[in-house]
């Protein structure tokens, strides 16, 4: 989710991996949803796209990469302000070679040099040997005119990992990497040092991070995303070592979470949704808000039962001021969006 257009509110895109075109964005016009082409060719597209500002010209390009099926990573050139529905964005190499599936990404100065990194998971494919890297990806100089990004590799292991986000965590100035139920503290060059926060089902969980509890180190929180009954934990730090709060127990494939100030009073709140994979969804699938009061507590509140989410989003999707949700599903009557618009303050 971002505002691919300039006009103040959030849009969206979706990329899937079972039609053409295989990627799209929406905006928002005076008569509803407009929906445009950005990859008008057949690609098999992985979980976990981010939108940054790769080439440098004020707007919102797209990366999104290959599933389990081929090795690629690619970039979109946004062509603002030039958005014909009809027309797809300028397609471009990011990686080609190497082992298959990327599942998550993320964006962030990550090293220190004042310019944006792609960090990424490349979990290999089902015919490869199964070996997960972590990369953080540099852009070239013109990136318009490059092939393959140089990228290092900062990470590896024989377990699965998924899940990334990029946030000074230890509040010294310099981004940080979150993932795979570890976060990743930058010394220099190209070494990075895991610190592990969590194993098992949360080797593979969504992650969000924030400042949740002010002052201090930022929290994270992790759901295990592919878990049949795993828990929602918040990681704070005090004196010296992390401290966890169970904040739900019972998620089933807790496949969304999202940090947003949801109710205006300051301080940022939870959204966390189950996937379940079934279809269709079960009654009892829940979507969350978890209302934070700034001291690690939490009033949790089911906003709708019965939707399937898969890497839903939360952005200003009608551009009032307060935050709203979008929701997508994996298995479940798809292709389908939902939207749930705030009705609360501001």
């Amino acid at each position: 989710m971002a505002d691919f257009d300039g006009d103040g509110d959030d849009d969206f895109a979706i990329g899937g991996r079972q039609s053409i075109p295989s990627l799209y964005w929406w905006r928002r016009g005076e008569d509803g949803w407009v929906r445009h082409v950005v990859a008008d060719s057949y690609l098999q597209l992985e979980a976990g796209m981010v939108a940054a500002d790769v080439d440098g010209d004020g707007d919102l390009d797209i990366i999104a990469a290959c599933d389990y099926q081929c090795n690629s990573i690619w970039w979109w050139e946004n062509p603002h302000p030039d958005h014909d529905p009809e027309t797809g964005w300028t397609r471009r190499t990011v990686k080609e070679t190497g082992p298959k599936k990327h599942h998550d990404m993320a964006w962030g100065d990550v090293d220190g040099d004042g310019q944006g990194e792609l960090v990424v998971w490349n979990q290999s494919g089902w015919d490869e040997e199964r070996i997960t890297y972590l990369y953080v990806v540099e852009v070239p100089t013109a990136p318009t005119g490059a092939g393959e990004w140089p990228r290092t590799t900062v990470f590896q292991s024989t377990n699965y990992y998924e899940g990334l986000a990029v946030a000074d965590v230890n509040q010294d100035g310099q981004d940080d990497i979150v993932g795979g139920g570890m976060w990743f503290e930058h010394m220099g060059g190209t070494d990075y040092l895991p610190h592990v926060l969590a194993e098992g089902a949360f080797r593979r969980p969504r992650v969000a991070v924030g400042d949740v509890i002010p002052g201090g180190w930022l929290e994270i929180l992790l759901v295990s995303a592919d878990h049949v009954d795993g828990e929602l934990r918040l990681y704070e730090w005090w004196d010296g070592e992390w401290f966890v709060r169970v904040l739900l127990t019972g998620v089933h494939y807790g496949h969304s979470l999202e940090l947003a100030d949801f109710d205006g009073d300051g301080y940022l709140d939870v959204f966390a949704a189950e996937m379940r994979y079934t279809n269709p969804a079960p009654e009892d699938a829940a979507t969350w808000v978890l209302y934070g009061d700034g001291n690690g507590s939490f009033t949790p509140a089911v906003i709708a039962y019965g939707y399937e989410h898969h890497d839903s989003q939360v952005g200003d999707l009608d551009g009032d001021g307060d935050m709203d949700i979008l929701g997508k599903p994996y298995n479940w009557d798809t292709p389908r969006v939902d939207v749930w618009l705030n009705g609360g303050a501001p």
